[in-house]
């Protein structure tokens, strides 16, 4: 792999270990109405602020990843930078596959954009009277399907160069949502 490509890729790779892992254990603590209601038990709002927050930051990382390759005359280290430099390098394979690919992101990520310019970014007036009633519902399904994406698109790349698929398994830390919900439940028994 070209070193100016490297340097974009692991920096990207990077970011979506995080993006994938905040993701998971977000999916642990609030994936289930039953965990909820434990939670709610001990300090609702508190884990409401923790939900909202985490969410905010998750739909922030996911679309700086998807954003253009610059903006205001700033470089931006995105998916599509990285693209765009593989595409110099004329690897028409794989520049065939991670078009593919990036077709299925964009398919999902406007209603995360408009996420991202009229609530969590901007206080857009107008989707602020309605009380937010105007924004298309982000659906987990759809979060879900953009990150596996995300992730085929990386590996793509490294298949491509190293001949390795990126592992996305994160051992005891992948599992801190579970434990904390555990704990609820010992707490709560006891």
């Amino acid at each position: 792999m070209d070193q100016n490509i490297k340097e974009i890729f692991d920096l990207l790779r990077d970011q979506i270990f995080w993006i994938d892992l905040r993701w998971k254990i977000f999916k642990q603590i609030y994936g289930k109405k039953e965990n909820v209601e434990l939670i709610n038990e001990f300090a609702p709002v508190c884990f409401k602020f923790f939900q909202d927050a985490s969410f905010d930051i998750i739909i922030l990382s996911i679309n700086r990843l998807l954003d253009q390759k610059k903006t205001y005359g700033k470089k931006n280290n995105t998916l599509f930078r990285l693209k765009s430099m593989i595409e110099e390098k004329e690897c028409k394979d794989l520049n065939s596959e991670l078009e593919d690919i990036k077709c299925e992101i964009e398919k999902n990520k406007e209603e995360l954009r408009e996420l991202r310019h009229k609530k969590i970014g901007h206080n857009d007036l107008e989707t602020m009277k309605s009380n937010y009633e105007s924004l298309s519902g982000v659906t987990r399904k759809q979060i879900d399907l953009i990150i596996e994406n995300i992730r085929k698109f990386m590996n793509k790349i490294s298949i491509y160069f190293d001949g390795k698929e990126i592992r996305y398994d994160y051992g005891s830390k992948g599992k801190e949502g579970e434990k904390l919900v555990n704990y609820f439940k010992m707490l709560k028994e006891y």
